[in-house]
């Protein structure tokens, strides 16, 4: 039976085709990780409007296609061709959250990686984890559902690196691959890849996959925790279905959002009719996700802000004419309250202890 909220968070879906996200605890995992590389990750941020904000807030969610333009800049910017699998490979699987302990937990590598692709929706949307076999090999081959999320090279690697190491978690640090596949062409660095990864690699395939003997699916590691893996999967059940029912209203509203604010009308009734539902329908939906108009206004246009001021393109009262301000001090108004929602909602997070 369908809920009457995941009802009308699918109309407004459906009408504005529901954009891939990414949760922010893996974003701030792979922010910190190239900190500690040493890479210049701030200008990157702020380039692809990552407000650094929102890395204190793990649940939050942004659309993966800035994820992974975020990764392809800083590739670029650090002349790093490798960096997406150098940052999968140091990825342990506990950094990952309940998902990782989810796959450690599991009695085989089958078991594990059925969970994995099961919950991988906690983390990030419209994307998969697909298992296959034959004869001798088997197959982990990963998948995102959406032909506008490019480019994403970067990011491909970031997800094949983690799954080898997630094997190397269960199987030992000299485990490795029998090969890799990428469906992109081949790149600068492949003598430091094959280092990297201690197998062998083709470009130009059909999946981007990582292959590995069969024997290693059934192979039993010792005894599961059948109550914590329970509980495990009861949290993770609950983070699907919020990136399910909250995201996709909260992502379609930014995106009419944007569209109005662009052609100078940052309105409530703009944005209803940009996603052809009536004020009330579009009230009525925002908040059975948890949100107002409001809210979502003030989080696109301080977002947008502090990119515009960061890239120093514009000053503040060209600023806040573009966002629909009648003058500079209500854009600073805006940003006050919006840094003590942000706050408030941190704290609350804190005090759950999620």
């Amino acid at each position: 039976m369908v809920s009457a909220s995941m009802a009308q968070a699918g109309d407004i879906k459906n009408t504005c085709h529901d954009l891939p996200i990414i949760r922010m605890s893996i974003v701030t995992l792979v922010v910190s990780r190239l900190r500690d590389m040493g890479l210049n990750v701030e200008s990157a941020m702020a380039r692809t409007q990552i407000e650094t904000a929102l890395l204190s807030l793990p649940h939050t969610t942004i659309h993966l296609k800035t994820f992974a333009s975020f990764l392809e800049d800083v590739a670029l910017r650090n002349n790093r061709p490798l960096v997406g699998f150098e940052l999968g490979l140091i990825t342990r699987p506990d950094e990952i959250g309940p998902l990782g302990l989810l796959f450690l937990l599991a009695r085989t590598l089958r078991e594990g990686m059925i969970a994995y692709n099961d919950f991988f929706p906690a983390v990030q949307s419209h994307s998969r984890l697909h298992l296959s076999e034959n004869a001798e090999l088997a197959r982990i081959s990963y998948c995102i559902d959406h032909a506008g999320s490019w480019p994403r090279r970067q990011d491909t690697e970031f997800t094949l690196g983690t799954i080898v190491a997630l094997l190397k978690a269960r199987f030992g640090a000299h485990w490795v691959p029998s090969g890799i596949e990428f469906e992109h062409t081949s790149i600068d660095g492949s003598a430091k890849l094959k280092r990297l990864l201690g197998c062998d690699f083709t470009y130009g395939c059909t999946t981007n996959s990582v292959l590995f003997p069969k024997k290693y699916l059934d192979m039993r590691m010792g005894t599961a925790n059948d109550v914590l893996i329970s509980v495990l999967k009861d949290h993770l059940k609950s983070l699907v279905g919020q990136s399910e029912e909250t995201n996709s209203v909260e992502a379609a509203t930014i995106d009419a959002i944007e569209f109005c604010v662009e052609i100078g009308q940052p309105c409530m009734a703009c944005v209803a009719k940009r996603l052809d539902v009536s004020v009330r329908t579009l009230q009525r939906r925002l908040q059975s996700a948890g949100h107002s108009f409001r809210s979502l206004l003030d989080h696109y246009r301080n977002l947008t802000a502090t990119r515009l001021e960061e890239l120093g393109a514009l000053k503040r009262d060209a600023i806040a004419t573009h966002l629909g301000y009648a003058e500079s001090t209500s854009l600073s108004r805006s940003r006050r309250r919006w840094k003590a929602a942000l706050k408030d909602k941190y704290q609350y997070i804190q005090s759950e202890g999620v």
